[in-house]
């Protein structure tokens, strides 16, 4: 079954739970390194808080590969600190115009990291991340 969302994307059948939801507030979720699919277009990243407390939060950063430096280290996306409970939709697509710390306007590379990375105090904070890619 096909989903229509955003502008008239459609969502492809690869759906990914990248972080399984979890409590990290004395620890940072696993990085997390995707190869796209060669249909896609563009991807969405779904974060969702369902506890926080305390002072923290968290950022969720998508970064591309670069093969000069053999790093994923050309930063595509960065979210806001995200300090409370709710559901969150980073996109990546050169078909929708951006919006700072929501969407990036840029093509979909080969492969892509996502990092999820914990701030501040965090007495509770429970997520979890999954992606998506759309043709």
């Amino acid at each position: 079954m096909t989903t229509n969302l955003y502008q008239g994307l459609k969502e492809a059948p690869v759906s990914i739970q990248i972080v399984p939801s979890g409590d990290y507030k004395s620890v940072d979720a696993a990085i997390s390194t995707i190869v796209c699919p060669d249909d896609a277009v563009g991807m969405k990243v779904d974060i969702d808080i369902t506890a926080a407390s305390g002072g923290g939060g968290v950022t969720v950063t998508v970064s591309a590969y670069d093969p000069a430096t053999n790093a994923y280290d050309v930063t595509l996306l960065v979210s806001a600190l995200k300090t409370g409970t709710g559901h969150t939709v980073l996109r990546i697509d050169p078909r929708i115009a951006a919006s700072a710390n929501l969407i990036a306007q840029d093509g979909l590379p080969g492969s892509v990291q996502v990092k999820c990375v914990g701030s501040g105090t965090r007495t509770t904070l429970t997520y979890s991340v999954g992606v998506s890619f759309h043709q």
